[in-house]
């Protein structure tokens, strides 16, 4: 079931992804290469809500990248660092998908919160604010 479920939301998003990509197709099937493994739904459940608890204060902490860096590090640090890195990755591929003009694809965006996945969990704040 789990399976199906992932399986019918990247169809989907496929579908929609060609209808509406915001950036060029060669640049998304770069990205679509570096697609990771989807983790267990479980845990993507389990990120989500530490994602919905956590924006607004990671928003707080200064910048964007700021906070894709914190919540990379508090979702490798109450699930794992796969799950952290699927929805970096998710999370930028929405971006380039979604048709909404206030969302962008952006590759640093990526890269800061697989940042923050790196981290001791009691590095979260302190090093993300250092660094962005």
């Amino acid at each position: 079931m789990t399976n199906a479920i992932v399986l019918i939301f990247f169809v989907s998003t496929r579908v929609f992804a060609e209808t509406c990509l915001e950036i060029p197709e060669a640049q998304m099937k770069e990205w679509m290469n570096l697609r990771p493994k989807s983790p267990a739904l479980a845990f993507l459940l389990k990120a989500k809500k530490i994602v919905d608890a956590e924006k607004d204060y990671a928003l707080s902490l200064g910048t964007d990248k700021t906070a894709h860096c914190y919540l990379g590090c508090r979702v490798n640090g109450e699930v794992n660092f796969q799950t952290a890195q699927f929805l970096a990755w998710q999370k930028e591929h929405s971006d380039a998908t979604d048709c909404n003009p206030d969302t962008y694809f952006d590759v640093a965006d990526y890269e800061a919160t697989l940042f923050g996945a790196q981290l001791a969990s009691n590095e979260c704040v302190n090093t993300c604010k250092k660094v962005y």
